[in-house]
């Protein structure tokens, strides 16, 4: 719903303040995409203006085509469908479906309009080239130049003559962040969200600026506005992750843990997220579900010592010692038949051992030392530490 709700705004406010005679057309138009009937909502445009002769439906289709595209090559060529139910747009542009395709030059289209409307070509070639950057990076088309340049310089002088939405001064907000002009990208994001409170990239951005000024409680509040908002899932789920690593930052477990569910379920390989969900669910209580993820996380790559590097601190600073030994020891198990999973298990185990109980620590690692040289040589990093404990 907050997807849509998004959709329904920024809709509205191209509509009403840039359509104006069309607004027939655009209301159909919107009624359409609103279905996510983006195939129908192209056909529809160019039943209306068959040879982009009208400059407000060319950019209405530019719109739609650097938005909802389900394949795109080179920008210049278009893949649409009209999604079926449950269905969406990073499904289509990750799977094999069959598209309808559009040959939509947006530069070679946009141009000849440029000099009787210099401002609206501007912009829409300004956010035309900023999805470049996003797809392609800055280098697609060697007559373009520099694409970031361009997007920059087009934007920047709309901006100057107060032509401008919501969108565009999310783009140029987010050229000054990256030029580390944190007072002009702050001021850019605050002006769209006063355009549209509900648009995720400057909701998100707003918000990441906010976490670095270290106002994290008015920070996940815009953080969270863009999770639910935005229609691409990877930008979905990163913004999830972030809330949740905001709501522990605050202490505020609750709904940190509501956050990485969402996050972790659609990408159980954000290690980055593992350290606050599990102390999230240590500190409220829920030692079977923190054993449970714990135990899962470490499976996904059992050879690799990054997950428990990570997770072992949490449940040492909670005084969990015998509850992570106990997840090594399931870890153990479940991988009796593969000497480098044993290894890694067996090392870190022996390093926690140390912690509490120095002889069954020493043991640990003594097994883990057999199965290191099973595969490896006596000048693997974790065999000369193991032989380091010993010396001293």
């Amino acid at each position: 719903m907050k997807k849509k709700l998004f959709l329904s705004t920024i809709l509205l406010y191209i509509c009403f303040l840039v359509y104006g005679e069309n607004s027939d057309v655009f209301g159909k138009t919107f009624e359409l995409i609103e279905q996510e009937k983006y195939y129908s909502a192209i056909q529809y445009l160019y039943t209306e203006d068959p040879d982009n002769e009208d400059l407000d439906l060319v950019i209405l289709k530019s719109k739609i085509f650097r938005n909802y595209f389900g394949q795109s090559l080179n920008h210049v060529m278009w893949g649409l469908k009209d999604l079926e139910n449950d269905e969406n747009l990073d499904e289509v542009r990750t799977g094999s479906g069959e598209l309808n395709m559009y040959m939509f030059d947006t530069v070679e289209i946009l141009t000849p309009f440029l000099d009787d409307n210099r401002f609206k070509v501007l912009h829409e070639l300004g956010l035309y080239y900023h999805s470049v950057i996003m797809g392609y990076g800055n280098s697609l088309n060697e007559s373009f130049g520099d694409v970031s340049e361009l997007s920059r310089k087009n934007l920047s002088e709309c901006f100057d003559n107060n032509f401008y939405d919501d969108e565009s001064l999310t783009v140029l907000g987010t050229y000054y962040f990256q030029d580390q002009n944190m007072k002009m990208a702050e001021e850019l994001f605050r002006k769209a969200l006063d355009l549209n409170g509900n648009n995720p990239a400057a909701n998100f951005n707003y918000g990441f600026i906010l976490y670095r000024n270290g106002l994290l409680e008015e920070a996940v509040k815009y953080v969270r506005v863009a999770a639910e908002g935005y229609l691409y899932r990877n930008l979905s789920i990163d913004a999830y992750s972030f809330a949740g690593f905001l709501y522990h930052a605050i202490e505020n477990y609750k709904d940190a843990l509501l956050m990485f569910d969402i996050a972790l379920e659609a990408n159980p390989m954000d290690y980055r997220a593992y350290p606050s969900y599990i102390d999230s669910l240590i500190k409220t209580g829920d030692l079977d579900k923190a054993k449970e993820r714990t135990l899962h996380f470490m499976m996904i790559e059992p050879a690799n010592s990054y997950v428990g590097n990570q997770l072992i601190p949490i449940y040492k600073d909670n005084g969990q010692i015998d509850l992570i030994v106990s997840i090594l020891e399931d870890c153990i198990v479940q991988n009796s038949n593969n000497d480098e999973t044993l290894a890694n298990f067996y090392f870190q185990k022996g390093n926690v051992g140390l912690l509490y109980n120095k002889d069954k620590g020493l043991e640990d690692l003594l097994k883990a030392k057999e199965y290191f040289l099973k595969f490896s040589d006596r000048n693997h990093p974790a065999v000369k530490a193991i032989n380091g404990y010993f010396e001293n």
